[in-house]
């Protein structure tokens, strides 16, 4: 089971129409709408970069919140100079 979440509810519209299978949810990174523990496997990409240092941090721990125990944990982060 795969759960995507996004802030813009377009870019969720337009994965929708690609990967109907896919549950989707409009979300804030820093206040994940997931019980502690969740999931197995937790992908940020290309997201963090947009956030505050301080809002990287509340990311980065609402993400551990909601990875299981022993879950993977992977970031893709684009670098802008």
């Amino acid at each position: 089971e795969i759960h995507a979440v996004d802030y813009s509810q377009r870019s969720l519209d337009l994965l929708r129409r690609r990967l109907p299978n896919v549950a989707t949810r409009t979300a804030d990174l820093r206040d994940l709408p997931f019980e502690d523990g969740s999931f197995d496997a937790v992908l940020c990409a290309n997201t963090l970069q947009h956030l505050t240092p301080e809002g990287q941090r509340l990311a980065a721990r609402e993400l551990l919140r909601v990875l299981r125990p022993g879950g993977r944990y992977a970031v893709s982060v684009h670098h802008y100079s």
